[in-house]
C-alpha cells in the first residue's frame, strides 16, 4: 500500500478558514511571541519590543501578508516545527491562500536548502493545516482572544515536525 500525501490546497476548506479568520485576535499573536520571548529572556524586551512597533502596527512598511511571506521563507528548515506552523496560521489569518504558502516554502527550500528541506517544511505546512481544519469547530463559547490563544498553544505544544 502506497502512501499519498494530500495536496495542501485540499486539507483546509474554505468554510473552516472563514470560521478561523472570523475568530482570529491579532493582538493575541503579538502578546504570545512577546511573552515566549521576553519571559525567557527580559533583557530581549527592547529588542523584541522595537520588532514589533516596527513590523507589527499599522506603520510598517510590509502588509501583513508580506511580513508572514518572510519569515516562513527564513523559517524555512531553520526553525523548530512549531514556529513555522505558527506563522502559517498567521499568514492564513491575515489573509494568505494556502497555495501561497506552499510556492514561498518552495522556492525558498530550494534556493536556499535543498530539497530536504522542502519536504520537510511542506510536511509542516500539511500537517499545520490538517490540525488548523480540527480546531476551527472550536467552542463558540469562547471569546476570539480566547479561541487565538488556544489555537496558538495547540500549534506550540502539537509535535509537528
Amino acid at each position: 500500500m502506497t502512501h499519498h500525501p494530500l495536496d495542501v490546497r485540499a486539507i483546509l476548506s474554505a468554510e473552516a478558514l472563514a470560521k478561523l479568520r472570523a475568530r482570529y485576535d491579532r493582538r493575541v499573536f503579538r502578546a504570545a511571541g512577546r511573552s515566549a520571548t521576553v519571559n525567557t529572556f527580559s533583557e530581549a524586551a527592547p529588542f523584541f519590543d522595537a520588532l514589533l512597533e516596527k513590523f507589527y502596527d499599522q506603520s510598517c512598511p510590509l502588509s501583513a501578508v508580506e511580513r508572514e511571506l518572510i519569515i516562513m521563507a527564513l523559517f524555512t528548515s531553520r526553525t523548530p516545527a512549531w514556529m513555522l506552523s505558527v506563522h502559517v496560521y498567521v499568514a492564513l489569518m491575515e489573509g494568505l491562500a494556502v497555495e501561497k504558502i506552499a510556492g514561498a516554502i518552495l522556492l525558498a527550500a530550494l534556493y536556499h536548502h535543498g530539497l530536504g528541506a522542502y519536504t520537510d517544511s511542506i510536511g509542516v505546512v500539511q500537517r499545520t493545516l490538517v490540525q488548523l481544519s480540527e480546531l476551527a469547530d472550536l467552542s463558540d463559547e469562547k471569546s476570539d482572544a480566547q479561541q487565538t490563544d488556544s489555537i496558538l498553544a495547540a500549534l506550540r505544544a502539537r509535535s509537528v515536525s
